[in-house]
């Protein structure tokens, strides 16, 4: 579905570049708010700045007191929520 790629921006620091994806894929971003590795959903939100630009649909979750490994933190119950609840939306619309 998407080939993606990290690499270092000027400054140095991480940041994600999409090389291809199938546009007519929704994609579903989910990350901690407390994520340093992410730094703390900036990332995410540049990457759902430029899949919206590039004509994707795009639906972000960032999840509150939670950092790096969402799926094995406490509250991973929500992260799960979250995707089943995205899937069975999608799956919705398509019947």
């Amino acid at each position: 579905i998407a080939n993606m790629n990290v690499y270092r921006d000027r400054r140095g620091e991480n940041a994600v570049m999409v090389v291809e994806m199938d546009q007519s894929v929704p994609c579903l971003l989910i990350a901690g708010k407390g994520d340093f590795m992410g730094n703390l959903g900036m990332y995410m939100r540049k990457l759902r700045k430029r899949l919206t630009k590039a004509g994707i649909p795009v639906r972000m979750r960032l999840f509150p007191r939670m950092r790096h490994d969402i799926l094995h933190e406490p509250g991973r119950e929500d992260v799960l929520l979250e995707i089943y609840r995205f899937l069975e939306r999608k799956r919705k619309a398509q019947n």
